[in-house]
């Protein structure tokens, strides 16, 4: 009986051996699907990487800006008799040498202006005692991820004494 029940055992495994499956390659279709949607996510993810860099980076400059307006503004509120001098259009260049305090912060805050802001410039307005600051600067985006390049920006800030 042994030699029959090898004989048995042999066949089946001979007969397994053998069937052919309807779903030959599937498998790999469906590794190679896993794959494609594995590197949309990835190509996604990247770009979604790319744009908060971006604004990030734009999140920054209007925060320096927002800084920037509250220096002159606590400049203008220590020399408060001479307020008046603050004042200076968003063209208009400091004096060279300045011969007064005023004079000497607007030229500090504008070379600050200039030193942290890309092609930053401000202007300072105060009548009576209210103060309005306006500060602008060229934010260049990338056009790769959707942005508009070189786009003028301004911050107005408004207090009063």
């Amino acid at each position: 009986m042994t030699a029959m029940h090898n004989k048995l055992a042999r066949h089946s495994l001979e007969r397994a051996g053998r069937t052919t499956s309807k779903q030959a390659g599937a498998g790999l279709l469906e590794v190679l699907i896993a794959l494609v949607v594995l590197t949309v996510g990835l190509l996604g993810l990247a770009s979604l990487q790319t744009v908060s860099l971006q604004l990030n980076g734009s999140a920054l400059v209007r925060s320096q800006a927002a800084n920037l307006a509250y220096d002159i503004t606590e400049r203008i509120r220590a020399n408060r008799p001479a307020a008046a001098a603050y004042n200076i259009a968003i063209d208009e260049d400091p004096e060279s040498s300045p011969s007064t305090l005023a004079a000497a912060d607007l030229a500090e805050w504008r070379n600050a202006l200039a030193a942290t802001l890309p092609e930053g410039t401000g202007s300072v307005t105060i009548v009576d005692d209210r103060v309005v600051v306006v500060i602008r600067w060229l934010d260049s985006g990338d056009d790769d991820i959707g942005f508009a390049r070189d786009t003028e920006h301004s911050f107005e800030f408004r207090t009063q004494l």
